[in-house]
């Protein structure tokens, strides 16, 4: 189950709320998907309010956000609004001291990256067609927020050394490699319209 990945740390309101996201999975009810994304929207935005002090605090959440980011195509406004909240929560722990979370910061800005830009393309296609408004509007939002997210991981790289961690290494170019195709997409993309 995905949400066994979210949870650890100490006390706080932040546990209780990492243990409602676990009971929110709804497999097998078609039905109720989006209001499970609802709900999971409104949890996470709980959790944002947060503050979080411990590093062990800090990955437990990390490693919460990307557990719950959606890999799959956007059907709809609720996954975008999910994967925004998720962004948002994460982008309010990058200035202070993640040296011991940078790596699970990249894993989820990888994610993010690979997701955006298949998005980007689905969103481009379809805008000749009649898609919602609100929903092209709230990914070009999740768009922008993806950016700052970005540059503001690059300001912490240059803050915490990753020199002598090879594991890291290699998920710092990755990311590098990811944020590079995300540009690349958006200026291609933009520029055929």
């Amino acid at each position: 189950m995905e949400g066994e990945r979210c949870g650890g740390g100490e006390s706080g309101d932040w546990q209780s709320i990492f243990e409602a996201l676990k009971s929110s999975d709804g497999r097998g009810n078609c039905l109720a998907a989006v209001t499970v994304v609802e709900t999971r929207v409104q949890l996470l935005s709980k959790l944002g309010d947060s503050n979080l002090s411990e590093k062990s605090d800090l990955a437990a959440l990390l490693e919460c956000l990307t557990a719950y980011w959606e890999d799959f195509t956007c059907l709809d406004v609720s996954q975008c609004l999910l994967n925004k909240t998720i962004l948002n929560v994460a982008a309010k722990y990058l200035d202070s001291d993640i040296s011991g979370c940078l790596g699970l910061f990249l894993v989820l800005g990888i994610k993010a990256s690979t997701w955006c830009a298949k998005h980007l393309k689905m969103t481009l296609l379809s805008i000749e067609e009649s898609q919602e408004e609100e929903h092209c509007t709230l990914f070009f939002q999740l768009l922008l927020d993806f950016f700052s997210f970005s540059a503001a991981v690059f300001s912490a790289l240059a803050r915490y050394p990753v020199s002598e961690d090879k594991e890291l290494i290699v998920i710092v170019e990755r990311f590098i490699l990811e944020q590079l195709n995300i540009a690349k997409e958006s200026i291609s993309e933009v520029k055929t319209y």
